[in-house]
């Protein structure tokens, strides 16, 4: 029965006074068979009917459930791909002490890679004029000069001269302070006395002369001049690498 392929068909039961009787109506016809002969009748009614009891009874629908189903009406067949059962896996036994041990690596490994993100992570930025290369610091036993012993009187005399120098530039700076003190004071007693001859002269004399700015000064070096000192020429390439 499950290799039956036909048309839908609707089995339409009637009682008559004769007893039961099938009519079949096939799809898009309009031809009934209910005057066929008494052989034919028989045959079509003994399929029919088992058909019907299949239908019915669910002992004999099983074995064709895997290759159609019914969809829509009872009667609408349409075959299905055979599924059949697959086989379980088989569960892998796994290891305790295994799995705690490849946890305690990957545990390693996480804290590894933080510590070296905070021992680089306030890196600052290298200054190749300042860093010492590597040649260097291998070579700075050979490079290394030991301080000339200076002698008792020349080390006091040294000291000596910065006490002196110490005490020069004090008094320096006292009669600088006393200077600008005065100089603040008289001019404060001229600028009153102008302003009580005429006070238009007094604003003029209060606004600041734009031709002392820009004012330029070279003052005293921090170290003694060299004598004779040939400055280097040329141009200067700024060769530091950029950080962007």
């Amino acid at each position: 029965m499950c290799q039956i392929h036909m048309r839908y068909f609707y089995v339409i039961k009637r009682r008559e006074r004769e007893g039961w009787e099938y009519y079949l109506r096939a799809n898009n016809s309009n031809k009934h068979y209910s005057y066929l002969p008494f052989n034919v009748r028989t045959a079509m009614t003994s399929i029919i009917s088992g058909f019907t009891k299949s239908l019915i009874n669910p002992r004999l629908i099983s074995p064709c459930t895997r290759l159609f189903h019914t969809q829509g009406t009872p009667l609408y067949f349409q075959t299905t791909d055979i599924l059949y059962g697959m086989p379980m896996k088989k569960k892998k036994r796994t290891d305790v002490q295994l799995v705690m041990a490849r946890e305690q690596r990957k545990r390693k490994k996480i804290e590894k890679q933080i510590k070296k993100l905070e021992k680089y992570s306030q890196k600052l930025k290298p200054i190749e004029e300042v860093q010492i290369s590597s040649q260097l610091r291998k070579e700075i036993n050979l490079r290394y000069r030991a301080k000339p012993k200076l002698s008792f009187e020349e080390s006091e005399n040294r000291m000596l001269l910065k006490k002196a120098w110490s005490v020069y530039q004090k008094n320096k700076f006292h009669e600088d302070l006393v200077a600008m003190d005065n100089a603040a004071t008289a001019q404060k007693e001229a600028l009153a006395e102008l302003r009580k001859e005429s006070e238009e002269l007094y604003h003029l004399a209060i606004q600041i002369d734009e031709q002392l700015i820009p004012y330029t000064h070279q003052g005293p070096m921090r170290t003694i001049p060299i004598d004779n000192y040939e400055s280097p020429d040329g141009d200067y390439k700024d060769t530091s690498r950029k950080w962007d």
